[in-house]
């Protein structure tokens, strides 16, 4: 019988962590297969004696940091188990496990990601309505190339293979998952979308504004050329290279006529920057 184990990584002050864990305690009573469930509390004295319900294994990793406590779930996942993350302030559908686990047991060696969708009904922008579009427009069971931690299956397989930990330079940034990803394709693992696999994210009323989407589109394509350069070959970054400079050169002559460009004049010369240097951009 195939065992999965859900890992909710935490600093333990989200309000919706208590939703978190419901929804996955529904999950957990409601299929005949064995399904765990582990809190993993990062930064111990934050998290030290927060109360979980029964039947969920509470890990406490010490050193702060995205891919510091994502190190410690797999660490502490058990060798026969598939391996699940969601964040904290997300809840899943009533369909999300099922269909992970058909897919699962369909494509058993590949990695699965299934899409995160904001629980807001406003249409303006966000982090999350950024993707929603393309979530809705992909096929089901389609190869991709990048998928996020925030709905992610690893297969006991991978996580046996030694491949999977996450590099400590992202702590700070995040984007271990991106490096993850090309690890696992480099080595013959295929990543596969699950589109009725929907979890739902309560967003802060932050990830709304346009301040911290062009933060986010700035690190997030930095923290891109850092991946690419680490796990890619020397055509491959020179074609970075080329395609930044190019972009470079564009959005600062089209910046002086449309403002909006400026952003994204930014962040191609961070990301040349980082091409150039090897050194991730630590925060958003």
């Amino acid at each position: 019988m195939e065992i999965y184990t859900i890992a909710v990584c935490t600093l333990a002050e989200n309000p919706h962590l208590n939703q978190c864990l419901e929804s996955l305690m529904s999950v957990q009573k409601s299929h005949p297969c064995i399904v765990k469930i582990m809190l993993v509390v990062n930064k111990y004295e934050i998290g030290r004696g927060i109360q979980v319900p029964s039947g969920v294994k509470v890990v406490y990793e010490p050193l702060r940091g995205f891919s510091n406590v994502r190190n410690a779930a797999v660490l502490n996942v058990s060798a026969d188990s598939n391996l699940i993350f969601i964040d904290d302030d997300e809840f899943v559908d009533s369909n999300w496990f099922e269909s992970l686990k058909a897919a699962h047991e369909k494509f058993p060696e590949d990695a699965l990601f299934g899409p995160v969708f904001s629980t807001s009904e406003s249409t303006e922008a966000s982090y999350r309505n950024r993707f929603k579009k393309q979530f809705m427009d992909m096929e089901d069971e389609s190869l991709v190339k990048q998928a996020s931690t925030a709905n992610l299956l690893i297969p006991a397989t991978a996580l046996a293979s030694g491949l999977v930990s996450f590099d400590p330079v992202f702590n700070l940034s995040s984007s271990e998952d991106t490096d993850l990803c090309f690890r696992l394709r480099n080595h013959g693992y295929k990543i596969r979308f699950v589109k009725n696999a929907v979890i739902y994210e309560d967003e802060k009323e932050d990830r709304f504004s346009k301040t911290y989407l062009d933060k986010r589109f700035i690190r997030d394509v930095s923290n891109y050329s850092y991946v690419l350069r680490k796990n890619s070959n020397f055509p491959q970054v020179l074609k970075r290279f080329s395609t930044l400079l190019l972009r470079v050169v564009f959005y600062s002559l089209a910046s002086i006529f449309v403002s909006s460009y400026e952003v994204r004049k930014l962040a191609y010369t961070n990301s040349l920057r980082v091409l150039l240097t090897n050194k991730v951009q630590d925060h958003l």
